[in-house]
């Protein structure tokens, strides 16, 4: 679960500033949890559902949520806690963490998944502020698992086995895949991530944040350098306009000559 800076609330001179230094600074910017990961929380909650609602299967799931980043980065995880995760585990990467280094962040993710021994890994497909997609794929080299990408629905079928739709093109494809895998999750219809009640967050207070220092990792060994920033370009959205005075009447005609002056068909 990633948590990034609320895109929207940044001004254009700051984007404009960045572009010019070739470094923008986010950390006065409200902090909201990926979308893409949000829809994957709830799609693993989803599946939890589904699982312990079949009757006469014994099988049950049970889900950690895991995040890297500062403390700002914790409240997405007290949710999932109230929702009903298992644990929530938040990774400190403290002054090692960069922006646009997903191979470092895919190594602290591995060297956790190593010593949990996960069946099923879900991430989201992107993240808003570096939308690079290859934490995931990084994560499956340093583990030695399949990936499967742009995931819409999960659930269970039986032992070792889980039921995934994904999208391929423009293609929708539905198969049962064996287990531990990685699978992110993208654009999925209709999955916002549930709200608990206050009785679950009240619950829940006792499952506390449990923090992960990298230092204590087995960390894969790297294998891929970090990507460097080189230029940020700030892109033109500014639209033409002009502004017509006088009645509506006398507004429509010019905007009639106009269009036909440069060719528009109304």
């Amino acid at each position: 679960m990633k948590t990034v800076p609320d895109m929207d609330k940044v001004p254009d001179a700051d984007w404009a500033s960045g572009a010019a230094s070739c470094r923008c600074d986010f950390s006065y910017v409200p902090k909201i949890p990926d979308p893409y990961c949000e829809s994957g929380a709830e799609l693993v909650l989803r599946m939890m559902d589904e699982a312990s609602a079949k009757a006469g299967d014994a099988q049950v799931i049970t889900a950690d949520a895991l995040t890297v980043g500062d403390r700002l980065a914790e409240k997405p995880l007290r949710t999932l806690a109230a929702l009903g995760y298992r644990s929530v585990y938040r990774i400190d990467a403290g002054e090692s963490e960069t922006p646009f280094d997903p191979s470092y962040t895919a190594q602290l993710i591995a060297g956790f998944c190593q010593r949990e021994q996960y069946d099923l890994i879900v991430m989201g497909m992107e993240s808003f502020d570096e939308g690079s997609r290859l934490v995931p794929y990084y994560l499956a080299e340093h583990l030695g698992l399949p990936c499967i990408t742009d995931a819409v629905s999960l659930s269970p079928a039986g032992e070792d086995r889980i039921r995934i739709s994904f999208r391929l093109g423009d293609d929708l494809i539905t198969e049962t895949v064996k287990t531990p895998l990685v699978v992110t999750v993208g654009d999925v219809p209709s999955c916002l991530l549930r709200v608990p009640t206050l009785r679950q967050r009240n619950a829940a207070k006792g499952n506390a944040v449990q923090l992960v220092e990298p230092a204590k990792l087995d960390l894969p060994a790297p294998g891929h350098g970090a990507p460097r920033l080189i230029r940020l370009d700030t892109i033109d959205q500014s639209r033409q306009t002009q502004r017509f005075e006088g009645s509506a009447e006398e507004a429509a005609r010019k905007i009639l000559a106009l269009c036909q002056e440069r060719g528009i068909s109304l």
